[in-house]
């Protein structure tokens, strides 16, 4: 961009900054590789969050001076740019090397697809199916919160039955949870800029609203301890309870929207079931699809739920 100032003018700059460059169309071309289009927009706002605001402003770069005006050139640094943005994009080309949060400190390796496959779940509500968005399936960048989606989103009416997915035993069922202001979950939100990540506490006690989670034992996969959570319910039937025992298929609650941004403003905008599975060993924990690639994740999950 230039700027020509003709010789005599009293008033040469005015009070306005220099224009900023449009973020599409310098980032547009870091992440044209990303085929999917939903993963593409949700790196790009991870990114803009973390840029420093002023990132994309013209600076100065050189002056001509002549008796008839003076040029000023400006451009953007785009060189400083793309050294704060490789970083970022390093985390989603290797998602195995993503760190989601201090729950997750693993020093194995993966459960593989072939084992995988080998869990037969129920679905958790008869009437979805598994979402084709890759940002409402494990490993999406959630850049709001500063973290890595864990989960399944089913996209379902508010108050649609939902199941246990398998047999177990309930070790969390949210019956008094009270829902917080908008103000306090946004500072909360906030303090993920810090940490680079969304601590354990804010995801778990105020993101993932009312919860019931299932203790499944080593059943589901061999040499894995296995606990699945709902999340954003609106209701959680009153015999489910920590210690009860329960059988798959069997009905745990309503969905709901709890915990997420219009619950806290009273509205039922955005109901949908948050669904993940967490795997243990003496190795450490993971979830259900972490590491894995859209295609052998999509595939994944329409086979093991089954029935």
């Amino acid at each position: 961009m230039t700027i020509t100032i003709p010789s005599g003018t009293t008033e040469p700059f005015s009070s306005e900054d220099p224009p900023s460059l449009p973020p599409d169309s310098l980032l547009s071309n870091m992440l044209a590789p990303i085929i999917d289009d939903s993963l593409r927009v949700a790196i790009q706002n991870t990114i803009l969050s973390e840029l420093p605001t002023n990132a994309f402003n013209y600076r100065l770069k050189n002056a001509k001076v002549s008796e008839q005006s003076t040029i000023l050139y400006y451009a953007v640094d785009t060189a400083s740019i793309g050294k704060m943005v490789s970083p970022i994009l390093n985390r989603y080309w290797n998602p195995e090397g993503i760190q989601t949060s201090s729950l997750f400190h693993i020093k194995h390796t993966f459960p593989s697809v072939e084992e995988l496959n080998k869990l037969k779940l129920m679905k958790p509500c008869d009437s979805a199916t598994i979402p084709k968005l890759s940002k409402l399936l494990p490993n999406a960048p959630r850049a709001y919160r500063n973290g890595i989606h864990r989960g399944v989103d089913f996209y379902i009416d508010w108050g649609t039955p939902i199941h246990a997915v398998a047999d177990g035993i309930i070790i969390r069922a949210d019956h008094n949870y009270n829902e917080v202001s908008p103000d306090f979950r946004q500072s909360l939100l906030n303090k993920t800029k810090k940490t680079g990540h969304t601590p354990s506490d804010i995801f778990e006690h105020i993101l993932l609203g009312q919860s019931v989670y299932i203790d499944h034992g080593f059943n589901l996969l061999p040499g894995y301890r296995a606990v699945s959570i709902y999340a954003h319910l609106s209701h959680i039937d009153n015999t489910i309870q920590p210690g009860v025992t329960v059988k798959g298929g069997q009905l745990i609650g309503m969905s709901g929207n709890s915990g997420t941004e219009p619950a806290t403003k009273g509205i039922r905008d955005g109901a949908h079931l948050h669904w993940e599975l967490l795997l243990q060993n003496k190795g450490g924990e993971s979830y259900l699809g972490q590491g894995l690639f859209y295609d052998d994740l999509f595939s994944l999950l329409n086979n093991i739920f089954s029935y």
